[in-house]
């Protein structure tokens, strides 16, 4: 169970539009599954905060999910998180060390108990226009009976690349996903899933995402290939003015014309491999 004396308490940013007397706290799940470097979180809200969530994603039509929290009946745990609640607190006047406490993975699945879809939170950094930017990406794995016996609750990042819909339009859009594995969208340049192991089957494309399937035996380097054909043939097909692809969240990125898909992967990235090593310095004395 999840000891609200062992979380960290906060309350909702201004841009909630929240009550004075909402209560948040947040903090690893009991399980400790780690994604990466990253812990699997839950946020744990009493009722005036829960309203406050509730009201910011019906008004974007996103879903969400609530559990009981059985430490006190005055709170419920989102379970079910949507990327909407997490942005608007990073990007809010939330004070730096509950931004903190904050980074991690998410849950977002329909079906928590049979395969994961999180969220998850690099953190986040002022842009040009001086205002924040959030570093985040999305991961999914199809079977969690699989993943915990390759891996415990220690996941790498890699093999749980995905992208959701909200890279492809902006909008959720379960159409271009089922288009995307058709093969029926408008493009500039012949794009087929299967060449690149993307897959869209149908519990990936409830859970609004597409992901790139294990091939056994593969190497992180290889993998890293693949996924980067993948992208880089993506942005060809359905990039540029026109395009399905919806451009970086980021203002710098946005102006480059950096897709939403492009930032992301290279996000994921800059967090799961190793730093390249310096080539050896060579002294030049007495040359």
């Amino acid at each position: 169970m999840m000891n609200l004396k062992t979380m960290h308490k906060f309350t909702l940013s201004d841009n909630f539009g929240a009550d004075e007397d909402n209560v948040c706290y947040v903090g690893p799940v009991p399980n400790g599954r780690m994604f990466g470097q990253f812990k699997e979180k839950n946020l744990v809200c009493n009722e005036s905060a829960q309203k406050a969530i509730n009201r910011l994603c019906d008004t974007r039509g996103f879903e969400y999910g609530w559990s009981k929290y059985q430490g006190n009946a005055q709170f419920q745990i989102l379970s079910k998180t949507p990327a909407t609640p997490i942005l608007n607190l990073i990007m809010g006047d939330t004070d730096e060390t509950t931004i903190k406490e904050l980074e991690g993975a998410y849950s977002v699945c329909m079906d928590p108990l049979k395969r994961t879809c999180v969220n998850v939170f690099v953190g986040r950094r002022e842009n040009i226009d001086k205002k924040w930017s959030v570093d985040k990406f999305s991961l999914f794995y199809p079977d969690n009976t699989i993943a915990y016996a390759m891996w415990g609750i220690q996941w790498p990042l890699l093999p749980g690349y995905s992208f959701r819909t909200a890279v492809l339009n902006g909008t959720l859009n379960r159409g271009d996903l089922r288009g995307l594995k058709n093969g029926t969208l408008p493009t500039k340049y012949k794009f087929e899933a299967k060449t690149h192991g993307l897959v869209i089957s149908d519990d990936s494309e409830y859970e609004d995402c597409a992901f790139v399937a294990q091939i056994p035996n593969e190497s992180t380097e290889d993998l890293c290939a693949r996924i980067d054909r993948l992208v880089v043939t993506m942005i060809c097909a359905y990039g540029g003015p026109g395009g399905i692809l919806a451009l970086s969240y980021d203002p710098k990125e946005n102006q480059e014309n950096m897709s939403a898909l492009q930032s992301e992967w290279e996000l994921l990235q800059r967090v799961s491999l190793p730093p390249p090593i310096p080539p050896p310095h060579t002294s030049t004395r007495g040359m």
